[in-house]
């Protein structure tokens, strides 16, 4: 055991019900983690460093970790798709761009490096102007000047995204390669 808190430490905690672990913060070295101290309420979210220290409690809900720019850290993306955002070690500071999805009312359900390079793109279903069900698929083609390895070179990481889209869980992997 690294790290833990639980209702020996602390009796607010009943059970975790969501979560994720990515890097989104250059203040704090490793991953973050975020998770929910009261069951299916997932209200009361606190943020983790690496060490277990709480970096944010309440963290704002609705944000997830996507590798959208490209950057050393991942940003956070809304539930929806529509904002971008970037935690300073307090709060997440939104980006002074749109987020990916288009739709009107849609949701982002997927988060995944489906196609090849090492920045993720985001699956949104939703209604077009139109009145049409859609399903779209977001990829940043804004030039970046680093390079990583794509996840999807990992059979394990095409596996794990082959399991977690056919049981219908979203797909939010933290990859190292």
């Amino acid at each position: 055991i690294i790290w833990k808190v639980n209702r020996e430490d602390d009796p607010r905690w009943n059970h975790a019900h969501v979560g994720w672990a990515s890097d989104i913060w250059e203040g704090s070295p490793g991953m973050e983690m975020l998770t929910n101290r009261d069951g299916h309420l997932a209200k009361d979210l606190v943020l983790f460093s690496a060490k277990g220290e709480i970096l944010a409690n309440p963290f704002p809900s609705g944000w997830r970790p996507v590798n959208w720019s490209g950057g050393k850290v991942r940003d956070l993306l809304s539930g929806n798709g529509r904002r971008l955002g970037r935690f300073d070690g307090r709060d997440v500071q939104p980006l002074d761009r749109p987020g990916p999805n288009e739709l009107p009312g849609g949701s982002c359900n997927m988060v995944a490096d489906l196609a090849g390079d090492f920045r993720d793109e985001v699956v949104c279903f939703g209604t077009t102007a139109e009145g049409r069900r859609a399903v779209l698929v977001y990829s940043n083609i804004e030039p970046v000047d680093r390079r990583e390895t794509t996840r999807m070179a990992s059979r394990e990481y095409r596996l794990w995204v082959a399991r977690n889209m056919g049981g219908g869980y979203a797909s939010y992997f933290e990859w190292e390669p």
